[in-house]
């Protein structure tokens, strides 16, 4: 998690979420990757979100073996326009000896109850398709379990149990191909091949002829 400036108490899920606010929010986003479809935009900006959720909610596991609790998370942003997070007053569930299926249930519900909020409130500006939001939310689960797994068998405590059994439920049941360990495959596309960069991303389900096909 990245977190705010200590002397900034940052936003409320209110304060970021408010029409006005999002919508500032997500024009910066779309001025940011060059993008002309908002959608575009709200798909990058959610996808940042789940990513940033799911390191808070599995780094507390993999560095203290607890879950924290998300209802209080502030939101900012940094000078380069990505999404800061920041719990300035923690509260966390304990339990050491849960197996990775009960972290996982704990885990994902926190999460998915958070992003299922995000999604109501990014349609109210542009509506995009929940299967790619949650396909998102996926990608960016798989991402963030890598970055913890990087550090080696002794200091993950099972995080790739625990992201295998995520993506197991709904609403992240078969959102991806392949394993966590490896290469993986989406279902459905972010949209990135829509931005400037014009490229698909690592994860794409779509060819490079339907790409420059829709480009057309």
């Amino acid at each position: 998690m990245t977190r705010l400036d200590p002397a900034s108490p940052g936003m409320s899920a209110a304060e970021f979420f408010a029409p006005d606010q999002l919508r500032r929010f997500v024009d910066a986003v779309a001025r940011r990757l060059n993008a002309a479809e908002p959608r575009v935009a709200v798909s990058s900006l959610q996808y940042e979100l789940a990513e940033r959720f799911w390191a808070v909610a599995l780094g507390a596991w993999v560095t203290d073996s607890l879950i924290p609790e998300l209802d209080a998370v502030r939101y900012g942003r940094s000078p380069a326009g990505r999404v800061r997070l920041h719990l300035p007053n923690p509260a966390a569930l304990e339990n050491p000896g849960a197996t990775p299926a009960e972290t996982a249930a704990l885990a994902s519900a926190l999460v998915i109850d958070q992003l299922t909020s995000v999604h109501t409130a990014l349609n109210a500006i542009t509506e995009v398709a929940e299967g790619l939001l949650w396909g998102n939310a996926a990608a960016a689960l798989v991402l963030v379990a890598n970055t913890l797994l990087s550090r080696g068998e002794r200091h993950h405590h099972g995080v790739d149990a625990i992201s295998r059994e995520i993506l197991a439920m709904p609403p992240l049941t078969g959102r991806l191909d392949g394993d966590i360990i490896g290469a993986i495959k989406r279902r459905s596309c972010c949209l990135y091949y829509r931005t400037a960069a014009r490229r698909t991303c690592g994860d794409c389900p779509l060819t490079d002829t339907a790409v420059v096909t829709a480009r057309a």
